[in-house]
């Protein structure tokens, strides 16, 4: 489980990791993070056992707000991580292991693209380093909240736009 947390930790609010076995029964708890907000939106296995999480950084930002990436091992100790942003607001709001070992992010900026707020697409390699970032979207908010890895080796994302601004979001794909 991935969220965020004020009842302990470092800061305002902390990433929130919660392992559990095939009961539900808890395992470990684990929190990330600096003296700002940060929170987990997503979160998804790896293929060493461990888990990778995304979600957004206010702490240590180089901007308003970074997509945060952060990987565990299979005990929750963090092995490896990033912020990835430029000025604005920059989330990560679903992560999966691509075949190549790294990541894949969708998420929302305002960075970058051509409205309010974009689809943000990162890949990342095996160490959660940034390697590129493509933007998708019209002049209103259109928003990656789900991404997963096409048998091709391409990346297809859901989210949701409001094309006209009325806000009345359509289905993105």
């Amino acid at each position: 489980v991935a969220g965020h947390t004020s009842s302990f930790g470092a800061g305002s609010d902390d990433i929130y990791l919660v392992r559990t076995d095939a009961s539900g029964e808890q395992v470990w708890t684990k929190t990330f993070g600096g003296t700002g907000f940060d929170a987990g939106y997503s979160i998804a296995p790896t293929a060493d056992g461990g888990c990778i999480t995304t979600g957004v950084r206010f702490s240590d930002y180089v901007g308003y707000s970074d997509v945060c990436l952060v990987k565990t091992d299979a005990s929750g100790n963090q092995v490896g991580g990033d912020n990835i942003g430029w000025i604005g607001i920059d989330i990560g709001r679903s992560v999966a292991q691509t075949g190549d070992g790294g990541y894949i992010i969708a998420g929302e900026t305002d960075s970058y693209g051509a409205g309010e707020r974009d689809v943000y697409l990162i890949k990342a390699d095996a160490n959660c380093h940034y390697v590129w970032h493509k933007v998708f979207g019209g002049v209103h908010m259109d928003v990656g909240r789900s991404v997963a890895q096409t048998g091709d080796g391409g990346f297809i994302v859901l989210g949701e736009t409001d094309p006209d601004g009325s806000d009345k979001p359509d289905m993105y794909l």
